[in-house]
């Protein structure tokens, strides 16, 4: 077994022992976390390297991301299918590209872990965002790719679904219904009623590869529905229709869900949020308000963040973090909604989200405080292997290195390998 251990390094877990100075223990061969202790005897064949000073996150993870899917500017057009409002049979690894450049810039900023999802073009001119009512499943992968394959933590992490002004206005340009949310909520219950009646509870099997067989799995509860909503009659609407079908769901962008923060925490409803520093563009986002997700944690909803990206860039993800620290959520609070309680979101906190024993190795080296804008990332880790920037140097004893590794990293926001 080779290991190695960064000692003396501030770790920001996001897990049950909080925040400390102390050693990252990583399993080369495995490229799983071995330990984080505040002290330990380290073995002879453990590489000891030099981390007093630094600071160590989790890799983040982005809960709602299009990274992956060709782009144009802000537009992600081979993420929607514009030949109709209604496609629960499309998956998001389908149109992956290994070798699409926003993955890159994901990592590079310390995102290690995205939930990509179809759906949501922006036009340009009067700015608008286009959606399906029902645009596929999405799923959570790595985003170093190595131009291979995908690791895909998570195939089925979510079937998309929208409700409110966007579907409506997308269907008023196709000119097919509907036209109103109440007719919106009518073909929603429809199609429902089609998958459950298309697929017994005893006979999984019997979906195959049909066009409802996303949704039958939804309707077992195999995965949840990401609702696309911002207003408080969408997020009640969406309510309604999860306690009739019995689906489990995650709200994104959830704009006002902080107007019913206690109906949500009852119900056990977690929300992906954000972009959090979003205008005030057009209706959906009216009461858009930087005390949300504060207001949410208060009540005891489970909360993430997302880039969105590329309507944000996901390497920014930290500095949204950051805004909620500056809005009154504390520190340890507003780094788990981009790690660990990101993870138990997308259900991949088994493997990623925090550093614990026998995880994966995804993790930030940083000159200063994760959450900081001004802290300089100095590596990138996956799995156990600096993926982007460089570990210190090994034993300690050649201090003037970290302060090298250091200087570099606040001039030039550390180095690609």
């Amino acid at each position: 077994m080779f290991m190695y251990a960064i000692v003396g390094a501030r770790l920001h877990t996001a897990g049950p022992k909080g925040t400390f100075t102390g050693t990252l223990i990583v399993n080369d061969d495995s490229g799983k976390i071995v330990d984080a202790v505040e002290r330990a005897s380290l073995p002879s064949d453990c590489r000891a390297l030099e981390g007093q000073g630094l600071e160590i996150a989790p890799g983040f993870v982005d809960a709602h991301s299009h990274a992956g899917f060709e782009t144009q500017g802000i537009t992600v057009p081979d993420a929607d299918e514009r030949t109709s409002l209604f496609s629960p049979h499309l998956h998001a690894l389908d149109a992956l590209n290994p070798l699409e450049g926003g993955l890159r810039k994901c990592f590079e900023g310390g995102v290690t872990t995205v939930c990509v999802l179809p759906g949501s073009p922006i036009r340009y001119g009067p700015m608008a965002e286009r959606i399906g009512v029902i645009s596929g499943v999405g799923a959570v992968v790595k985003t170093r790719f190595d131009g291979q394959a995908p690791t895909v933590l998570r195939e089925h992490a979510a079937l998309k679904m929208a409700l409110g002004q966007h579907p409506l206005r997308y269907a008023k340009e196709m000119r097919r219904p509907p036209a109103t949310r109440m007719n919106l909520a009518a073909l929603i219950r429809e199609i429902f009623e089609r998958a459950k009646s298309e697929v017994p509870d005893d006979d999984k099997s019997s979906a195959g590869e049909s066009r409802n067989a996303h949704l039958a799995a939804v309707l077992r509860r195999e995965y949840p529905v990401a609702f696309h909503v911002h207003r408080l009659q969408d997020i009640q609407m969406a309510m309604r229709l999860q306690a009739e079908y019995g689906f489990d769901m995650v709200l994104h962008h959830a704009t006002e869900a902080h107007l019913a923060a206690h109906e949500l925490a009852q119900a056990s409803v977690p929300c992906v949020l954000g972009p959090i520093v979003m205008p005030r563009r057009g209706s959906e986002l009216r009461n858009a308000t930087l005390n949300a997700p504060g207001a949410l944690i208060d009540a005891g909803v489970k909360i993430a963040l997302m880039s969105d990206h590329p309507t944000f860039p996901g390497s920014h993800l930290p500095y949204h973090a950051g805004v909620l620290v500056r809005e009154g959520v504390s520190h340890e609070s507003a780094l788990r909604v981009i790690t660990s309680q990101a993870a138990e979101i997308l259900g991949v906190a088994d493997k990623v989200g925090s550093l614990e024993p026998g995880k994966d190795a995804d993790f930030v080296l940083f000159g200063g405080d994760p959450l900081e804008i001004v802290s300089p990332i100095l590596a990138v880790v996956t799995d156990g292997v600096a993926v982007y920037g460089c570990l210190p140097e090994d034993n300690g004893d050649r201090p003037e290195m970290r302060a090298a590794l250091l200087a570099r990293g606040s001039s030039q926001g550390g180095e690609a390998l």
